[in-house]
């Protein structure tokens, strides 16, 4: 049997690390408080997924 919690982190991983990139996107095309707030929140994503 597959290890369900293994499984759960990686796709939580993936999911992560995909809003991280959209979030990183996002911040390059807007301007003004939206940016701040892409920029925001690429900033705890990559913390909590540990990138540097």
């Amino acid at each position: 049997m597959v290890d369900v919690d293994a499984t759960v982190r990686a796709k939580v991983f993936r999911y992560n690390k995909c809003n991280y990139y959209r979030c990183k996107i996002l911040s390059k095309l807007t301007f003004g408080k939206k940016k701040a707030q892409y920029q925001h929140k690429c900033e705890e994503i990559k913390k909590a997924l540990g990138i540097r």
